[in-house]
């Protein structure tokens, strides 16, 4: 039943968030005229965790879902003026990367998972350089944890884009996963030919790179 109940109330929890006052200032509420009791929103995101880490130990794809709509939540939270959010970002990413690499054991599902974090990732704001960086060595490193060639040559792939996006640039790091991708494709078409459309995939990432300005990858 939880599996049911808790997303509803994560999304309920969340868009709590944009009713409060700008600051996360606690008022006393006169409770003898009726008025609501107050909260903050560091509570309401301390909240929304506390039920995305039970969700992710018992549905560990919708508590990867969970956890990253609350830091896309709190990076937005941040861009919009309601108090410096980065830290809240940053749990719910940690969360999320933990559960992929604790929760979720199908290798599809963990391609998914991977995709999902590197959305989010990418259009990340808030985060300072380290705690950004911190977080994209962990998904690279979970992409050469994927139980196949053909996986992890994607899975490169995508890494690439979180060194060459609007959250950080790093094209000498970006070319890097693509050529690392490029040697498990190879390494993949050797234990499977049908699999050479994996050189199709890293072409095309390298020409999304090179269209973008990525000045590591030329003509």
């Amino acid at each position: 039943r939880i599996v049911f109940t808790l997303p509803p109330m994560i999304v309920a929890t969340l868009r709590l968030l944009w009713s409060l006052p700008t600051t996360d200032a606690r008022t006393t509420p006169n409770l003898l005229e009726g008025g609501p009791p107050q909260i903050t929103r560091q509570e309401l995101f301390a909240f929304a965790h506390e039920m995305c880490t039970r969700l992710g130990s018992i549905a560990p794809v919708e508590g990867l879902r969970q956890s990253l709509l609350c830091a896309s939540s709190a990076d937005r939270a941040d861009k919009n003026g309601f108090g410096n959010r980065a830290a809240c970002c940053q749990l719910f990413l940690n969360s999320a990367l933990a559960c992929l690499e604790a929760n979720v054991k199908d290798s599809d599902t963990q391609f998914l998972g991977l995709q999902l974090l590197v959305g989010v990732l990418r259009q990340t704001s808030c985060l300072e350089n380290k705690c950004y960086a911190q977080i994209a060595d962990r998904a690279v490193h979970f992409a050469g944890r994927l139980s196949t060639k053909r996986l992890q040559s994607r899975a490169f792939n995508l890494c690439s884009g979180l060194f060459w996006c609007p959250a950080s640039h790093e094209p000498g790091r970006a070319l890097s996963c693509i050529r690392m991708a490029l040697r498990l494709a190879d390494s993949a078409i050797h234990i499977d030919p049908m699999d050479v459309a994996l050189f199709v995939e890293v072409l095309d990432h390298a020409a999304q790179h090179f269209a973008s300005g990525s000045e590591e990858v030329t003509a």
